[in-house]
């Protein structure tokens, strides 16, 4: 049974009158205190019946909450068409001049940076205000972790990737990019879902907004400086460049890489000065393109590790108020 109320802030799953011992009394989110019998309440219904349960208010609690889902596709529009303008057909000049080449080259990682905070933003703010939440209910026994995690992945996937398909709608072909459209967008989405599970991490971490927001640059711009495009990774010291194969920046960029400037593509085939750029912009980030299936095995993995380890730390939270 769902109790559904007209704030975002106010939905919860019934709990039980048997677990209704709760007190929330001048406690803090992390500092709950829950009275009973039994050090622990373990949920009755069954992990299908929590997954559509959650699922559910996780669809409801987004539909109704208009403003952040128009800031969220807003600022996506907004930013895909500034893009678009300042970098205006870039993809159909040749990679000849050093000066086309670079403007491709920024398109490219602009729209992957983009793609980095695009949804990582979302869950960096919401999530704190939804733990007290979720430490009230896991301790009494309302549902467990997996199934709340999972929920929230069966909800962030599909609005993660339609925000990646109106990206690269606009940006595509404002941008004239050289790459395939569909491989584009999932390298992209790939990356937003590595992205946002880190920002589920420090979401479980830290209960506060402001620290959230304080802690996100020591997360984030590591990832921007081993992506491969503000410097080539060759050109970073030996004993840092480990850092880059725990960065999703790395793997996504690698995919964008050898799709926009494969060697067989019209930019970079048309003269041996843009078949060089290309080539030598692939070796100097050791991008294999024979090896592309690891790229995206990787990126899998580190969007299913990051999900794990969130998960962890919040039940141990919660384990611990109990």
């Amino acid at each position: 049974n769902l109790c559904q109320t007209e704030t975002k802030e106010e939905m919860f799953i019934a709990i039980p009158g048997k677990f209704k011992s709760t007190d929330l009394n001048n406690t803090s989110s992390d500092h709950l205190v829950v009275h009973s019998s039994t050090p622990k309440f373990h949920p009755e219904s069954s992990f299908l019946k929590q997954l559509w349960a959650l699922t559910y208010r996780e669809m409801i609690s987004n539909i109704r909450d208009t403003g952040a889902l128009m800031g969220r596709f807003g600022i996506t529009i907004m930013l895909s068409l500034i893009f678009g303008l300042i970098f205006l057909g870039v993809g159909a000049k040749s990679n000849e001049s050093d000066g086309d080449f670079n403007n491709h080259v920024g398109a490219i990682s602009m729209l992957m940076i983009l793609g980095l905070f695009g949804s990582a933003q979302s869950v960096m703010l919401n999530f704190p205000f939804e733990r007290p939440m979720f430490l009230r209910e896991f301790s009494t026994g309302t549902y467990g972790g997996l199934a709340y995690f999972v929920s929230k992945t069966a909800i962030e996937v599909p609005m993660t990737f339609l925000q990646t398909i109106v990206l690269y709608i606009i940006s595509y072909f404002m941008m004239s990019l050289q790459g395939n459209y569909i491989l584009l967008v999932l390298a992209t989405f790939g990356l937003s879902m590595v992205s946002n599970s880190l920002a589920m991490i420090l979401g479980c971490l830290v209960a506060d907004v402001k620290d959230v927001t304080e802690l996100a640059p020591l997360m984030y711009v590591p990832q921007i400086l081993f992506g491969g495009f503000f410097i080539r990774t060759n050109l970073i010291p030996v004993w840092l460049r480990w850092v880059q194969y725990i960065c999703g920046m790395k793997y996504g960029m690698n995919l964008v890489f050898m799709n926009e400037f494969r060697v067989s593509s019209d930019s970079c085939s048309a003269t041996p000065g843009a078949l060089k750029h290309c080539s030598d912009l692939l070796s100097s980030n050791s991008v294999d393109t024979e090896i592309f299936y690891v790229y995206i095995i990787v990126l899998v993995v580190l969007f299913a590790g990051f999900r794990i380890a969130a998960g962890f730390v919040l039940v141990q939270k919660a384990n611990a108020v109990v």
